[in-house]
């Protein structure tokens, strides 16, 4: 089992040397880890080790924020300021869909 305590992954070196870090970046969000989450929304909103997707980075942001990581409130701020109503619309029925299953 993996340690992920404030965003970081503790067993980082095991992780990459089995290969299974992109396996495990995408299993923590879904396990309501908020700091796997709101990590995942700043990977998506910034492009940066995923294709940059401003609604499922605010979902992300939105879950998050929900389970409770501090960061989340700052970042769905920001997302409300900058992306346009559809990408909200969408980003906001994607958490609301995961969320209602998930919590």
């Amino acid at each position: 089992m993996w340690n992920y305590q404030g965003g970081l992954l503790m067993n980082a070196r095991a992780c990459l040397s089995n290969g299974t870090w992109s396996d495990w970046l995408q299993s923590a969000p879904v396990q309501n880890l908020a700091a796997a989450q709101i990590d995942l929304a700043i990977i998506y909103l910034q492009g940066k080790g995923a294709e940059l997707d401003n609604p499922e980075g605010y979902k992300w942001a939105l879950i998050g924020e929900a389970n409770g990581d501090p960061r989340g409130k700052d970042i769905c701020k920001f997302c409300q300021e900058s992306l346009d109503q559809e990408e909200l619309r969408k980003g906001r029925e994607s958490a609301e869909f995961f969320l209602s299953f998930n919590n």
